[in-house]
């Protein structure tokens, strides 16, 4: 009987990274691969409540947390504010361990599938001579100079680039290249311990993904393809999982009340990251909405639950929400504005996405 194909898929970040992976994972698995998922230890009780293996690939969140002597909150302040202390602060300290976690249980792999900033990985998978497929979870990681990102902290003067075409913006993003190489030494160092040739591109950019294929796992709406994306990328849609402990999400009863005594509301929520980074986010949407004058769901970490609805709190109703970066429960809510009206009030599409750091187009 023909074994199984094993496929190691290897993610790096938080929950908005892990679910993809785990969609990804659970559909291989359906199909009949024997799958490995790896990622920081803080989320083996999540993926193994799905029936899927678990491996640790590190840094573990709470081992960077407690080097920087950064919270939660403090990070992803430092992130949004310097994009770059990410790659030398977090991920290229730890370059050398993810590789090592890789090689551990990749000697029977068939194929890795990798994060785009899993270059440990990466690099497991050029040592063994597996194919490595490339994940690209938002469209601003190929840095297009037909579609390019705003970058963080240099708004103002990419926005001015960007506005003057696409030649322009790729002299740009060339410079920005340029700049960032240094960045990528721990790549060329260890790659030169384990007898890897040097890289022929830029690590941190085309280098980051695979001749083998890179999946785009968002929506086209999203950003299109465009004519400098890498070879053999295909935009496939989003990768979908909403579950914990292996069942389906659910809400608390006062929640569903809620929902049900109203037409559908408005839901305002972050991304795992950006939601420690929420103060005009919620300022200005609770601006909008009191203007309006609809019901409203508000999906915030405890800190900002304490804080905003202090001020209303005849308006504030607790929902139920899991915890991606605290690992516990969060206490999330809902501000209900006007609710008066009576029906059913599912919370699905249409929606639409605000940018916000790098998470979004």
């Amino acid at each position: 009987m023909k074994p199984l194909p094993h496929i190691v898929l290897a993610t790096f970040g938080t929950h908005g990274d892990l679910h993809p992976f785990m969609a990804l994972a659970l559909a291989l698995q359906r199909h009949g691969a024997r799958v490995t998922l790896a990622a920081a230890s803080e989320y083996r009780e999540k993926v193994e409540a799905e029936g899927l293996t678990f491996a640790r690939m590190r840094p573990d969140m709470q081992a960077v947390i407690d080097r920087l002597g950064l919270d939660e909150h403090e990070l992803t302040l430092r992130i949004a504010r310097q994009p770059q202390f990410l790659l030398t602060h977090i991920v290229m300290p730890a370059l050398r361990d993810a590789y090592e976690d890789i090689m551990a249980i990749s000697a029977d792999a068939d194929a890795l599938v990798t994060h785009s900033v899993a270059y440990g990985a990466k690099l497991a998978a050029e040592k063994r001579g597996l194919p490595d497929f490339s994940i690209a979870l938002q469209p601003m990681v190929f840095w297009s100079a037909y579609d390019p990102p705003i970058i963080a902290n240099a708004e103002r003067l990419s926005r001015w680039v960007y506005r003057r075409g696409p030649t322009l913006t790729r002299a740009f993003i060339d410079l920005g290249k340029r700049v960032s190489r240094r960045w990528a030494r721990p790549i060329d160092a260890l790659r030169h311990v384990l007898d890897l040739p040097p890289a022929d591109a830029h690590p941190l950019f085309e280098g980051a993904f695979s001749d083998d294929g890179v999946l785009a796992l968002y929506s086209s709406l999203f950003g299109a393809p465009q004519p400098d994306h890498t070879a053999h990328t295909d935009i496939v849609g989003f990768a979908f999982h909403d579950g914990e402990r292996g069942v389906p999400a659910t809400l608390d009863a006062d929640t569903q009340r809620f929902l049900d005594a109203g037409p559908p509301p408005l839901v305002f929520t972050q991304g795992t990251s950006a939601v420690h980074d929420a103060e005009i986010f919620v300022r200005e949407s609770l601006a909008a909405v009191r203007t309006l004058g609809t019901r409203t769901v508000f999906v915030l970490d405890d800190e900002r639950v304490a804080r905003w609805a202090a001020g209303d709190r005849n308006w504030w109703y607790r929902i139920w929400s899991t915890s991606p970066t605290t690992r516990r429960a969060w206490n999330a809510w809902a501000s209900a504005v006007h609710g008066r009206d009576t029906g059913t009030a599912p919370i699905r599409p249409p929606s639409r996405s605000a940018p916000c750091s790098r998470m979004t187009p």
